[in-house]
């Protein structure tokens, strides 16, 4: 049972807007950089998940570059990082940069997804959001760049996806199939 659901709320229903904790992540399905389709629901049980969604200003880019730096340690806690970057493949854009990092780099060219996930300003436009889900789908940490909340550093997301590790001890490694 999610945590939502414990305390009267359900899951979380088609609604746009930023989701939060306790609830179940929205799926949805955008094309990797490197051509290939991914959905966010093929996690589901396999591992922790830290979805980026990155802004027109760039301001995450040094999250994604010292997570790609980071890749190990992101890799012992059962994590997979997803960037979702605002822009289409007729563009240049900084995704081509991306393509060759060691997290998985989607593009959203109509901005619908960022929509969906409550990552678009007051007129639209792509802002940055981090959410951090368990191997289950289930939302642990949202933060909102765009409303003066700090971007957390990788420190902080590695300390919460050890802390997500340690509430399910029987949830991990070996008894999950990798």
């Amino acid at each position: 049972m999610l945590q939502a659901e414990v305390g009267g709320g359900g899951r979380v229903g088609p609604e746009e807007g930023l989701q939060k904790p306790g609830y179940l992540i929205r799926d949805f399905v955008l094309m990797s950089a490197q051509g290939g389709r991914v959905q966010v629901s093929d996690y589901r049980g396999r591992s922790n998940l830290v979805l980026v969604f990155t802004g027109q200003a760039g301001a995450e880019c040094d999250f994604l570059r010292d997570a790609a730096g980071r890749y190990q340690d992101f890799t012992e806690q059962d994590a997979v990082v997803v960037a979702v970057f605002p822009y289409n493949s007729q563009e240049t854009h900084p995704l081509k940069i991306w393509v060759a990092l060691p997290f998985v780099a989607l593009a959203d060219g109509d901005g619908r997804v960022h929509g969906l996930y409550g990552a678009v300003d007051e007129h639209e436009r792509p802002g940055p959001v981090i959410y951090v889900t368990d191997r289950f789908g289930e939302i642990v940490s949202v933060y909102d760049a765009r409303g003066g909340q700090h971007q957390p550093s990788n420190d902080e997301v590695l300390r919460m996806l050890e802390f997500i590790n340690h509430q399910c001890p029987e949830c991990e490694p070996p008894e999950w199939l990798r």
